[in-house]
């Protein structure tokens, strides 16, 4: 169960915001998924559409857990942590 990691977008960028730590619970299946992103709710509408291959036949989503670091770096270690 892996999250999907991408680019980061320049700091000056509309896409750009804090780093979170995400863990999901799909409503069909009930299994949990662990992620995280620059963009929580763009991301989370791209797992709820099935925009994301590792979830797409697991979705809807609802969000059990969020948290914000101030790095990139730091998020993807307390998404380790979670799995």
């Amino acid at each position: 169960m892996m999250g999907v990691r991408f680019p980061l977008p320049a700091p000056n960028s509309i896409e750009f915001g804090m780093p979170v730590t995400y863990i999901l619970q799909s409503l069909k299946d009930k299994r949990t998924y662990v992620g995280s992103t620059i963009n929580f709710e763009r991301r989370l509408k791209q797992h709820n559409s099935g925009e994301v291959k590792s979830t797409k036949h697991r979705n809807p989503f609802k969000v059990l857990f969020t948290e914000e670091f101030d790095t990139t770096k730091e998020a993807w270690k307390r998404e380790n942590r979670c799995r």
